[in-house]
């Protein structure tokens, strides 16, 4: 059974994607616009992080041995 209004909440998983995206573009935004020295921003170091998070993302989430591991971690938390 679901909580009270949750259903208002649900998102296609394009919706999700499109809400992250969105998330992590606002987020560099920000960083960006309180940097002492914007022009020292190094685009293709933040590109080359962003792409490490989304391969470790990957990993830990679609290959199923480490997805195994992470589920048991969680559980015995």
């Amino acid at each position: 059974m679901d909580a009270p209004g949750a259903g208002a909440l649900r998102m296609t998983g394009s919706m999700q994607n499109l809400q992250s995206a969105f998330g992590l573009a606002v987020l560099l935004a920000i960083a960006w616009s309180v940097s002492e020295n914007r022009f020292a921003v190094s685009w293709r170091r933040a590109g080359a992080s962003l792409a490490l998070t989304v391969v470790l993302a990957l990993v830990l989430l679609k290959i199923p041995p480490v997805k195994a591991a992470v589920a048991a971690a969680n559980g015995a938390v």
